[in-house]
């Protein structure tokens, strides 16, 4: 038995052996339903275990780790768009600007998410403004409103979002 599947009975003041709850959500089960379980009791369950598996479970240094590296990739482009701007550049500047700092936005959402499938579909938002964000990058090098090495290191960061947040996704 879990510690989510104690926290959840006695939250729901059912017997231990009506509740099996593990550390997934989509492995989240509810056995030995009473009767008298309602769809109040249900969607507090189901809302408990999220909260657990936001806050618990096996993802959550994953995810803080994707936070953090999304903020700071969101910071480097805010500073990219100010000398954009310095630049009186501003179409790139303003979507690269958008679609660079909405990436840590949809993980940040992701991780209130109304369930899985809520979850999934917000870190594929941020999927593809990661890829957005590098087709700007490279108009930018080509451009040459940046240099190789900004582009790299950028491009790296990109990179970096990118694969954490396909693996996240495919688990």
């Amino acid at each position: 038995r879990s510690a989510c599947a104690a926290r959840l009975s006695r939250r729901n003041k059912m017997k231990p052996d009506e509740v099996a709850a593990c550390r997934r959500v989509d492995v989240f089960l509810i056995k030995s339903a009473p009767a008298v379980l309602k769809r109040r009791q249900a969607a507090l369950i189901f809302s408990f275990a999220v909260i657990y598996y936001f806050t618990e479970g096996d993802h959550l240094m994953a995810e803080s780790k994707l936070r953090t590296i999304s903020i700071d990739f969101a910071e480097q482009i805010l500073n990219l768009v100010k000398f954009l701007k310095s630049q009186h550049e501003t179409i790139v500047s303003n979507q690269i600007g958008r679609a660079g700092t909405s990436i840590g936005a949809n993980i940040h959402e992701a991780q209130y998410a109304h369930g899985k499938p809520d979850f999934i579909a917000k870190l594929q938002i941020a999927l593809k403004e990661v890829n957005e964000t590098s087709y700007w990058l490279e108009l930018l090098l080509k451009t040459n409103y940046i240099d190789e090495e900004r582009y790299q290191e950028l491009n790296n960061s990109c990179t970096q979002i990118r694969v954490m947040l396909i693996k996240s996704i495919n688990t």
